[in-house]
C-alpha cells in the first residue's frame, strides 16, 4: 500500500507538486502493464517534462519513480526479465 502524498517534492532536479505526485500515483495505478521504461515516457509527456532540445527526461524521471518507491509513495510494476540473445555464427565466404 503506497503512502498519501502530504507536500511536494525536490527529486532529481524538479519539484513537483502535489498535484503531480498524485497524478504520477493515479498513471502508475492506471497502466500497471507498463513497463518501467514506457511508464517513465508517459510520465514526462504528462509532465511536459523535458530537456532543451524537446525530448524526454527518461533517465531523471527514472530515478525519481525509484525514488519515490523508496519513500514509499509509489509501487512500481517489476522488472521485466531480458530476453537473451542468441550470438549466430558468422561463416566467411570467399568471393
Amino acid at each position: 500500500m503506497t503512502k498519501t502524498v502530504t507536500s511536494t517534492l525536490t527529486l532529481s532536479g524538479r519539484k513537483f507538486s502535489k498535484k503531480e505526485l498524485i497524478g504520477i500515483q493515479q498513471t502508475i495505478k492506471t497502466f500497471p502493464n507498463l513497463s518501467l521504461t514506457e511508464l517513465a515516457q508517459t510520465i514526462c509527456e504528462h509532465l511536459s517534462w523535458t530537456t532543451a532540445q524537446s525530448r524526454n527526461k527518461h533517465n531523471a524521471c527514472l530515478d525519481a519513480l525509484e525514488k519515490l518507491e523508496k519513500l514509499g509513495l509509489v509501487e512500481l510494476p517489476s522488472k521485466r526479465p531480458q530476453k537473451k540473445r542468441e550470438s549466430k555464427k558468422v561463416v566467411w565466404t570467399e568471393q
